[in-house]
């Protein structure tokens, strides 16, 4: 309702409203002293925008600004500091670094680039199961349900899944 009444007080002024809607807000300017507040703020707005003088302030006027912004509560928010360059110069130091040394790694050790299982034949020299040796059949049948069961997409060194490919085909006429 104060938006609507802000904005009759602002046709008011420009003399935009009709005579009967006009008496009726100036009945409830004279009964409302914050209407007829605004009505003086936009007065005194209107005439310095359109004159472009401005009207001198009381010496104490200062003096109600400082004291209405120390009355607002103060927020305790927390802010944001940027690093230091200095930080961020180490840091990039550091990442370099161990970019550096894990390449020189890798080429070092060009095994280490594959992820694979050990294979079945493996681990059956170091651990034999059951202590016995297995049959071919069996080894097969292991093998089978390692494959069936493994969670991983490499049993035995192999890919067991196909990539996702999608085709496209069209016929001529």
């Amino acid at each position: 309702m104060d938006e609507h009444l802000n904005q009759k007080i602002s046709c008011l002024i420009d003399d935009e409203l009709k005579n009967n809607e006009a008496l009726a807000l100036l009945k409830k300017i004279q009964l409302d002293s914050n209407l007829s507040q605004t009505l003086n703020r936009y007065q005194i707005a209107r005439y310095a925008l359109s004159s472009q003088q401005y009207l001198p302030m009381s010496p104490d006027f200062l003096k109600g600004v400082q004291t209405g912004i120390s009355d607002e509560p103060n927020y305790l928010l927390p802010t944001y500091q940027k690093p230091h360059p200095k930080i961020i110069a180490l840091a990039a130091c550091a990442a370099m670094v161990t970019v550096i040394a894990f390449g020189m790694l890798y080429y070092q050790n060009p095994k280490m680039n594959t992820m694979s299982a050990p294979s079945l034949s493996s681990m059956k020299k170091s651990t034999p199961i059951n202590h016995k040796e297995q049959t071919p059949a069996q080894t097969k049948r292991l093998n089978n349900y390692i494959q069936a069961h493994n969670n991983s997409l490499y049993t035995n060194g192999v890919v067991t899944a196909t990539p996702y490919i999608q085709t496209a085909s069209y016929q001529k006429k």
